[in-house]
């Protein structure tokens, strides 16, 4: 997995430098940078997951910085952290209102600061790869994107009723629509039945630790992307790194400030909606030209277009990596023969629901033809990508499949890593296939690893 790049900017060269060893240390790439220009254009170069912008910097303060980046197609889902010695809700809100996503205050806490970009940095990525796929799928099909109008809806879990009270008004004024839930039984029967835009929950509930509830929440795919901002009286930095860990996306300290908690609920409210967006076109596009019909995964149509699209990437960016799988269902002719067409289909329609349990958020799985599946991983080298496959061969392995008296169903992969002497797709695609079949020669439900390329390939 290659490092994440943190774009470091202050006109303080001591601030630089002791941020940067902070960040080298925990294996991120810092880069640096001494004045708003300088920072626009690394941002534009380098691509960073994270930027850490300081406020007071002279000709250019990190205000204007952040109100540019916002505006550059090329800049715009960076995530931006504002580092300041001001305090007030003033700065935090005109902050906010410009884009910046998070606050860090000097002095810096190493940990705080690693909590914030560590959440920063998976949300850029989880960002990018949906842009990915939604690019590469718009290029594929004729399909009319959507850019639907959302309701702002939040949901306010709080037990104090006169907290309630100022929040929901507040909010109401801007035209934010708030349910309240007191406790954490009413917050989970609510979210049963509805889907907020964000969630404001309160750290210390009647009925519960509002962190435990708070990890509840992430646990489930539906309300996995809901941001939610903690309200809390305590200020112990130790509590809030544990917050960020768990799934919090933002603190608020009481006594709430009113254009503080507008402009954190607003700016939670704007990234949830981009992120559903870019899920709603992207499910749409998949479904009406890139999808297997039978299994559900992508198919070979999509495929070509995604390695092509990302090895390009990795041309452009050396510092990437990507690898792929080729893997087969074994002895699938004879399953065929034995039990028939319908359920050979089945048992495809199996093998691909469970890859895709096993494969990460990132990964791609598509069918690449007959039996045979074809598993894009991107920033994943070949040692990564080999601990994938052993674990899709061991799920397969152990897999008690339906209308088959209880014979067992395995596969076999091979698993390569791109290089640049691949030079094109079809060599990637070979290598890959090649490492296939060696597994399948050693006798079947194994997983080998392609040879490097070489520059005479």
């Amino acid at each position: 997995m290659k490092e994440s790049k943190v774009l470091i900017v202050d006109d303080e060269p001591r601030n630089v430098k002791l941020l940067s060893a902070y960040l080298k240390a925990d294996g991120f790439d810092p880069i640096q940078a001494y004045n708003g220009e300088e920072a626009i254009r690394l941002a534009k170069s380098e691509n960073p997951d994270v930027i850490l912008l300081d406020i007071m910097m002279p000709n250019m303060d990190g205000f204007e910085v952040t109100a540019r980046l916002k505006t550059e197609k090329k800049t715009k889902l960076i995530p931006i952290v504002l580092v300041t010695s001001l305090d007030g809700a003033n700065n935090r809100t005109k902050g906010l209102n410009v884009g910046a996503d998070e606050f860090l205050t000097k002095p810096i806490n190493r940990s705080e600061l690693i909590a914030r970009v560590r959440a920063l940095q998976r949300l850029k990525q989880m960002h990018e790869e949906l842009q990915n796929r939604k690019n590469i799928v718009s290029a594929l099909s004729d399909v009319d994107f959507l850019n639907p109008e959302y309701q702002n809806t939040i949901l306010l879990i709080e037990d104090d009723n006169l907290l309630s009270r100022q929040i929901v008004t507040v909010l109401s004024s801007v035209g934010i629509n708030c349910s309240v839930a007191h406790n954490t039984v009413s917050a989970k029967d609510h979210l049963k039945e509805h889907s907020p835009d964000l969630i404001l929950m309160d750290r210390i509930l009647p009925d519960g630790d509002g962190m435990d509830l708070l990890a509840e929440i992430k646990q489930y795919e539906d309300h996995r992307d809901i941001p939610i901002i903690v309200i809390t009286a305590i200020t112990d930095l130790e509590l809030k790194i544990l917050g960020l860990e768990k799934g919090a996306d933002d603190y608020l300290i009481k006594p709430i400030e009113n254009t503080e908690l507008r402009a954190r609920v607003k700016a939670g409210i704007r990234r949830h909606h981009a992120i559903k967006n870019l899920k709603i076109n992207l499910e749409k596009a998949q479904s009406c030209t890139v999808t297997d019909k039978l299994t559900g995964v992508r198919n070979r149509y999509y495929l070509d277009a995604d390695l092509n699209h990302r090895i390009a990437q990795v041309n452009r960016s050396p510092e990437k990596t990507l690898s792929l799988l080729m893997i087969d269902i074994d002895n699938f002719k004879a399953i065929n023969d034995t039990f028939g067409h319908l359920i050979g289909d089945k048992i495809l329609c199996i093998v691909a629901e469970q890859l895709s349990l096993i494969a990460r958020a990132a990964d791609i799985v598509t069918r690449y033809g007959g039996e045979e599946f074809c598993i894009v991983l991107p920033e994943t080298n070949i040692d990564e990508a080999y601990a994938v496959a052993e674990r899709m061969r061991e799920n397969m392995e152990n897999y008690e499949f339906p209308d088959i008296g209880g014979k067992k169903i395995t596969i076999s992969a091979g698993a390569a890593e791109y290089s640049i002497n691949d030079q094109t797709v079809t060599a990637l695609l070979t290598r890959a296939d090649d490492a296939l079949y060696k597994a399948k020669s050693m006798g079947r439900n194994r997983v080998c690893k392609g040879k490097k390329a070489s520059p005479q390939e």
